[in-house]
């Protein structure tokens, strides 16, 4: 996943871009890295491949269950990787209401947004049989 086309291959899979000709387009990949890109993330376990013709050996390429649960952090890394693309930014939209979004992180208690330098870990506390 470290490689950039991978994150944006995962993301346009999540937007629902999922056959080899349209994410050829949208990336402007050349296709024998695409080919190997693909390949790796099947591999890998985060896209499946589901043949859509029957004459023809043709695919699309799906997220599994796995990949799903990362879509989130896919979503603000692929907006990294996008920006440094030649070309503006594509829009992020909220098809719930229908308005663009720019994404953040927010705390499941206070509902406020989380800054990087907000952040630490601590144990659980261990709960005695």
């Amino acid at each position: 996943m470290g490689e950039r086309w991978a994150v944006l291959i995962i993301r346009e899979a999540s937007f629902g871009t999922n056959r080899f000709g349209e994410l050829h387009r949208k990336l402007g990949i050349a296709p024998n890295v695409l080919t190997k890109r693909l390949n790796s993330l099947v591999d890998a376990g985060l896209l499946e491949r589901r043949q859509y013709r029957d004459d023809k050996p043709w695919y699309e390429y799906h997220l599994t269950e796995i990949a799903s649960e990362l879509v989130p952090a896919w979503v603000m890394i692929g907006r990294l990787a996008e920006s440094r693309l030649p070309g503006p930014p594509r829009e992020l939209v909220h098809t719930s209401c229908g308005e663009a979004t720019n994404p953040v992180l927010t705390c499941s208690a206070c509902h406020g947004p989380i800054a990087s330098d907000e952040l630490s870990y601590r144990d659980r506390a261990i709960e005695p049989d």
